[in-house]
């Protein structure tokens, strides 16, 4: 199998918390540049697939996020989203952390949670779609 690129990092560090600090800072700023790169790739998503291709979409030929991008997206915090407060209680209340957990949930689901209406459900799957997923059907 070839050598797949690597990144490294090395950010010198005194204690234990600046360590914590910065990992996490660098973690999120790697999950920064890849929802950047999806909402990017779905801002010029055909209507019809969702895809875009170098030759653009005749019919249907848009690049959707690989399983890499995914699986990091899904395993971000909800409270990283551009949701409002309503949401974001709700999430809290419902115990949703993650948007991998959010994106298990059915729209019916999510009705039932206390304070979750039609609008924040709107607010929800239009943040959703832009970064190329959906709730369970």
């Amino acid at each position: 199998m070839p050598d797949s690129p690597t990144l490294t990092i090395r950010i010198p560090v005194e204690d234990k918390n600046r360590l914590e600090q910065a990992a996490k800072q660098a973690g999120q700023s790697i999950t920064d540049y890849v929802l950047r790169s999806i909402r990017r790739r779905m801002a010029t998503a055909c209507p019809a697939c969702g895809r875009d291709g170098p030759d653009g979409c005749p019919t249907c030929s848009k690049e959707k996020p690989t399983e890499a991008e995914l699986t990091l997206l899904k395993s971000r915090l909800v409270s990283d989203l551009p949701l409002s407060q309503r949401a974001l209680r709700c999430f809290e209340a419902a115990n949703i952390a993650c948007i991998g957990d959010l994106v298990q949930q059915r729209e019916g689901e999510l009705l039932r949670t206390k304070n979750f209406g039609r609008i924040t459900l709107k607010e929800v799957k239009n943040e959703l779609a832009s970064l190329g997923l959906s709730l369970r059907r």
